[in-house]
């Protein structure tokens, strides 16, 4: 095939394309084209996109960039084409190996068969001359012609469905309060075209167009409050677009749905705050422990740092005590350093206790001990503040009634 633009284009029966463009080969393989084997026809169209028939893979496009294949899928006839041509109103006709004439004008698919006139369902050629009319030479019935029809087919809404209830179809029309499933049933006539063959599109507002399919109803569900505009329109096997018909129609729902909907959406709302919170107090706690993890380490390595040279100071005191030519005052001052130096090693041990309580694991244990003792040692420690202060400091025993008194007096 030569193209506009003097190019030559032959297919092969692997799927090979080759174009010859002023003495230099370009090749497009199935990596190009997405398996286009096996090549049986070539056509370019008036715009100047290359059509490509093929046995068994469909109808490929392509558009000087980019290749597009059409299937029974999007509605060709069959996937076996072996003859392309375009009318003068531009649409496409495809003849295929045992489905008759497939039609194309960009939007949708028609096709014509022996239902409609054709003697043969396998096409091998199409020829249309001046007066507009086509010959179709079909595979062992002969020759066909074949006249378009140019009539445009008509459309109406024939029917509502809200619910339960039908509504005869208007220019407008109100539903019935909190409809959930709305139906709309239509029928386009065509003196030319059976039932089966007239395909349709429908438009809801500015949503865009779809279709085309072959149900002549389409549903909705649940639509919101407000108003609506439904549109359909009709094609017929000639590829004919009918006018549109299109109803308004206004949907309501009613108060308790719509404070039903508000408090929905604010529970949805509480709920996406509650779980970003519960993030943040999840943040929040892991930081907490280790903040309080650091701390019970801190505590632990600095009581060790403290009893370590506090051991030594108690070691040098009980050295000191076994002395025998030590004076009974300075005898009696080294106790009190060893007194107030286990005071001290016991709050250590306190703080070690507590830093075991904030995690958990701290025992009870009983043990005995020595009363006396320690009312003694902390008489020892009182008593060296009070002499500070220039403070007699005085420690009885009242055995007669079990009761102890410390007394400090001024001199």
């Amino acid at each position: 095939m030569a193209d506009q633009e003097g190019s030559i284009w032959f297919g092969s029966w692997y799927g090979h394309i080759f174009r010859l463009i002023e003495g230099n080969w370009k090749t497009y393989t199935d990596e190009d084209t997405g398996n286009i084997s096996p090549v049986f026809s070539i056509f370019q169209d008036r715009e100047g996109h290359i059509w490509v028939g093929t046995l068994g893979n469909g109808v490929f496009q392509f558009d000087g960039k980019n290749w597009r294949k059409y299937t029974k899928k999007d509605g060709l006839a069959e996937d076996w084409v072996y003859s392309i041509i375009q009318d003068n109103d531009g649409i496409l006709w495809f003849g295929t190996k045992s489905a008759g004439v497939s039609r194309f004008d960009g939007r949708c698919f028609q096709t014509i068969d022996v239902r409609d006139g054709l003697i043969d369902f396998p096409i091998r050629s199409i020829y249309m001359d001046r007066d507009g009319n086509f010959w179709i030479g079909t595979e062992t019935g002969g020759v066909v012609r074949y006249t378009p029809n140019k009539v445009p087919p008509t459309i109406r809404i024939t029917q509502i469905q809200a619910d339960k209830d039908f509504i005869i179809p208007d220019e407008y029309i109100d539903l019935p309060v909190n409809t959930n499933r709305i139906v709309f049933s239509f029928h386009a006539i065509s003196f030319k075209t059976r039932p089966e063959e007239m395909k349709y599109f429908y438009q809801l507002n500015d949503q865009g167009w779809q279709g085309p399919t072959n149900q002549e109803s389409v549903e909705y569900f649940n639509l919101g409050s407000g108003l609506y505009n439904i549109k359909v329109q009709a094609v017929d096997r000639d590829l004919n677009y009918s006018q549109i018909a299109s109803v308004k129609f206004k949907v309501t729902q009613t108060s308790y749905l719509q404070e039903l909907q508000q408090t929905w959406e604010e529970l949805a709302a509480t709920y996406r705050e509650l779980r970003e919170s519960n993030i943040e107090l999840q943040i929040a706690k892991e930081a907490a422990e280790a903040a309080n993890l650091a701390k019970s380490t801190f505590l632990a390595n600095m009581s060790h740092e403290i009893r370590t040279p506090l051991n030594a100071i108690l070691g040098y005191a009980q050295t000191l005590k076994r002395r025998n030519d030590l004076k009974s005052d300075v005898l009696n001052a080294i106790s009190n350093m060893e007194d107030s130096g286990k005071h001290l090693l016991g709050l250590i041990n306190d703080i070690l206790d507590l830093s075991k309580i904030e995690i958990g694991r701290i025992e009870l244990q009983k043990e005995d001990f020595d009363l006396i003792g320690l009312i003694n040692s902390i008489s020892a420690m009182f008593q060296i503040r009070c002499e500070e202060k220039q403070l007699n400091w005085r420690l009885e025993w009242m055995t007669h009634t079990g009761r102890l008194r410390f007394i400090g007096l001024n001199d």
